[in-house]
């Protein structure tokens, strides 16, 4: 015959305990433990336990360990006491994937995975299903371990972590892997630059404000549309760098003319002033 209780509790979402005692067979047992479990994707977690036999002689026995998930891998160290013994544990595991013709160490990936691309952008946070996984290293690129096969994985970015300087359409994506297969995951990322600068039409008398005069900037097959506003100054966005086919025009006046686009990395250029010459 024996008699044992024991309470559990709670001490926030991720850490438990418990406390128990138990007499059995003219022994004593106390037993307490507690734990925090380590979240499924980054973070750590750990558990502590202690017992105590009292019979014709005391015997104490307990330990403890300590796990991190991280972003290469998952790490462990264990201590148990028992049986006037010492032992000490240490563990590590992790995995390799080969995708896009690179090499990425990560956790250990039991089914699907994904390298997620966020353009050139280091230090964006990534989830999986609204959980951390990662941050994109300084080439924008993070490897997602452990989606699910033959399901729509919801893959997000935090838009906190984009410049504001860049644009990036769209936040979370869904993509589906076959078992045990990989996919690239692409948010586009483009950093916005802008370009200033005064219009004038040129004339036999000279120089000519061109207020309100109509724009049309021929890239490729695209052509990009403005409008000069007063005193001359116009604006555009996000032109590559090149020469450009251009026309204004403005009540019955038209003249054509080659735009610049300097190839800078600044966000702010200024093209100074530009003219086209009226027939």
């Amino acid at each position: 015959h024996g008699v044992f209780a024991g309470v559990s509790f709670n001490l926030d979402q991720r850490r438990n305990g418990t406390v128990g005692y138990q007499v059995q067979d003219r022994a004593a047992v106390s037993t307490f433990a507690v734990q925090q479990n380590p979240p499924s994707e980054i973070g750590s977690g750990y558990r502590l336990h202690a017992s105590r036999r009292q019979s014709d002689q005391e015997t104490t026995e307990g330990g403890g360990s300590i796990q991190y998930r991280g972003r290469h891998g998952f790490y462990s160290a264990t201590y148990q006491h028992g049986a006037s013994q010492d032992y000490y544990f240490l563990g590590l595991a992790g995995g390799v994937a080969a995708i896009d013709r690179s090499l990425y160490f990560t956790r250990p990936i039991t089914d699907g995975f994904a390298l997620v691309s966020v353009g050139d952008l280091k230090d964006v946070r990534v989830y999986h299903s609204n959980k951390l996984v990662g941050t994109t290293d300084k080439h924008g690129k993070v490897l997602v371990p452990n989606l699910i096969s033959y399901y729509e994985n919801k893959v997000s970015i935090d838009d906190r972590d984009i410049p504001i300087h860049y644009t990036v359409p769209q936040t979370e994506r869904y993509t589906a892997l076959p078992y045990r297969g990989g996919a690239i995951v692409k948010f586009a990322a483009t950093k916005l630059k802008s370009f200033s600068g005064r219009f004038f039409f040129m004339t036999r008398d000279g120089k000519q404000s061109a207020d309100f005069a109509g724009l049309e900037i021929k890239i490729g097959e695209k052509v990009v549309e403005a409008v000069v506003g007063k005193g001359g100054e116009f604006y555009l966005e996000n032109l590559p760098a090149g020469k450009f086919v251009s026309r204004a025009f403005l009540k019955g006046k038209e003249c054509s003319f080659d735009l610049t686009i300097p190839d800078s990395d600044a966000s702010m250029i200024d093209l100074g002033e530009v003219s086209c010459e009226i027939p």
